[in-house]
């Protein structure tokens, strides 16, 4: 999924900040798409660790996480089930890409094949 793809689905013009968990890299290119769109956003904020952010009313919350079908790898040490915990539990809306996932329990907002290999998808901890 390209950046373009998920600025499209998650922004309605009525947000005050764009807070990107996790990857500095996303945080700058949602930066340049959203002045190439013209995409109106008071504020952008990046925080290094979900679990270090704290949300305010209007926030568009977008988590990048590893590719769960990487998480028995030695170098990955991305805790998947804390994160899934977490994310049923905060009672505000976050996005998050990753491969079609063994979890069903999150709205899937978008989802495309790629390169053949395994299913991308967009999903949110709520329903849209």
């Amino acid at each position: 999924m390209t950046v373009d793809e998920i600025t499209n689905i998650i922004f309605k013009g009525k947000e005050k900040r764009l807070v990107v968990l996790n990857n500095p890299h996303f945080f700058l290119t949602f930066y340049l798409l959203l002045n190439r769109y013209k995409i109106e956003v008071p504020e952008i904020l990046y925080v290094k660790d979900y679990k270090q952010y704290e949300h305010k009313e209007g926030d568009v919350v977008f988590v990048e996480i590893p590719r769960y079908k990487y998480k028995y790898l030695d170098f990955i040490t991305f805790n998947f089930e804390e994160f899934f915990k977490w994310a049923r539990k905060i009672p505000y809306k976050i996005y998050f890409v990753n491969e079609k996932l063994p979890v069903p329990s999150f709205p899937t907002c978008w989802e495309k094949w790629k390169d053949g290999d395994y299913i991308e998808t967009l999903y949110a901890n709520r329903a849209i």
